[in-house]
């Protein structure tokens, strides 16, 4: 018997979580240790309040991760500075001055768009993201006030699955609802009237019933289009087909909230490194500082447990003061009659533990986190500690460390900026808010030059290199 596409679907979907779930306790421990409020890998997880850092006791790790994507955000894709521009291949094309100007114009249109919508906000946490967990998530769709909309999703609650070109073409994401957003969202037409096809009868009986903030657990898949065909408008004949359902509703039913289309992949899920054919990102700075992270934290706690014994140590006495109130203290007074043989109230062993050296070894660890996970390359003129550098000192140890990350920055543009380009510029083609294209560019395709600070400098090593 033929399955039908919900069950086709549901086949698919545990396809994808055999795959992720080999990764899955890898995440859970590096969210533990360094970012708790990260991971949703466990869905009665979502939403809650309760304390997630009380174990962290040094958050050295914490606060080098933050640096990491402050200073990936600032050398990458900067609010503040121009990053990128719009080009041609053909140098002969680019230089005419009815191009350079509709290049010009479509760059600026589109820094604006990039800076009237939430996508900066998007980013810090995306970087975040991969420079702990290698892998992020996030979408890019039309919004009718700010262009483009971003939307970024919590470690965990998703899956991926990429095509035979190494690009992410499979997006699946699990995530909860109320009643009433339901209702609102799948069911409510412009009239104000509800309509309830596509809306199991769980949710309607809820929504009758008051029960409007009832959790509602909804699937949603992005996926190839095996109907694609670009002769067709509507929706269900895009190139990538979109579909909502309740997780709920079951197996069998081929039910959907919402059934539609994208002429791109919306989704974006840049990765820190990829090896061969894996679909999530490996070896990030999160990844290979975790042994430090945890020895230090293991470290902490031994410094306590030592400081303690020194502070308020163990105590031996005679059986003579077993009833009497013991202080130690200041100030505090113990009696105790002398006898032959009797040493006192006194501690139970000597603590001799240096704590200087102890010291002196969790900031070896410490400094080791803040090296794997690039505070000091993203610190480096803060932490000089010299007064009289030239600029070209700093310009040198500046590329020189940003070296380590150049093989990072190809697979984000592979990843993240060329998508991200790719898909602001059709939507803003389709909300016409691009200049008349020249005919010099009929059948030309754009290319993207990246200005960031981090690109400069890859060049300008490359250029010394060369000299």
């Amino acid at each position: 018997m033929e399955k039908n596409k919900r069950q086709q679907i549901n086949s698919l979907v545990g396809q994808l979580k055999a795959d992720r779930q080999t990764f899955e306790e890898h995440w859970k421990e590096l969210g533990e240790n360094i970012l708790p409020s990260a991971v949703r890998i466990d869905a009665d997880k979502e939403n809650k309040g309760d304390k997630k850092y009380g174990e962290i006791i040094d958050s050295t790790a914490t606060i080098a991760l933050r640096t990491l994507s402050s200073g990936m955000m600032g050398g990458l894709t900067s609010p503040s500075r121009p990053w990128f521009k719009l080009s041609l291949k053909d140098d002969i094309i680019r230089e005419s001055d009815a191009v350079k100007q509709w290049l010009h114009s479509v760059t600026v249109k589109m820094a604006e768009v990039f800076s009237e919508s939430n996508i900066y906000n998007v980013l810090a946490k995306v970087y975040q993201d991969v420079g702990l967990f290698a892998t992020s998530a996030f979408s890019i769709e039309e919004d009718m006030e700010d262009i483009i909309r971003a939307s970024h999703y919590p470690l965990g609650e998703y899956w991926i699955a990429q095509d035979y070109k190494g690009r992410v073409n499979t997006f699946y994401r699990e995530f909860t609802m109320t009643v009433e957003q339901i209702v609102d969202q799948y069911g409510r037409q412009a009239d104000g009237k509800i309509q309830w096809k596509n809306i199991s009868d769980r949710v309607k009986t809820a929504y009758e019933q008051g029960k409007d903030q009832n959790k509602i657990r909804v699937g949603h898949l992005v996926r190839p289009n095996k109907n694609f065909d670009p002769k067709k408008i509507e929706s269900k004949f895009k190139r990538f087909e979109s579909c909502y359902f309740e997780l709920s509703s079951g197996v069998g039913e081929n039910v959907f909230l919402k059934e539609s289309g994208f002429d791109f992949f919306p989704v974006l899920a840049p990765r820190w490194s990829v090896y061969g054919n894996d679909v999530y990102g490996t070896d990030s700075p999160g990844m290979l500082s975790l042994g430090d992270v945890k020895q230090l934290q293991y470290g902490e706690k031994k410094k306590l447990q030592a400081i303690e014994k020194k502070i308020n140590p163990p105590m031996v006495g005679p059986t003579t003061l077993q009833n009497q109130k013991l202080g130690i203290a200041p100030g505090d007074t113990v009696f105790e009659d002398s006898r032959e043989g009797t040493r006192g109230f006194r501690p139970a062993h000597e603590t001799n533990i240096s704590l200087a050296d102890l010291n002196l070894s969790q900031q070896e660890v410490r400094n080791r986190i803040r090296d794997i996970l690039h505070e000091n390359t993203f610190k480096m003129i803060s932490n000089l500690d010299r007064a009289n550098i030239t600029a070209r000192e700093i310009a040198e140890r500046r590329e020189e460390k940003l070296l380590v990350i150049g093989p990072v920055l190809e697979q984000l543009n592979k990843d993240l900026l060329n998508p991200l380009i790719d898909i602001t510029f059709a939507i803003m083609l389709r909300r016409n808010l691009v200049p008349e294209i020249p005919k010099e560019l009929a059948g030309l395709k754009l290319q993207v030059e990246y200005k960031s600070i981090m690109e400069q400098a890859q060049k300008a090593v490359n250029i010394s290199t060369m000299e």
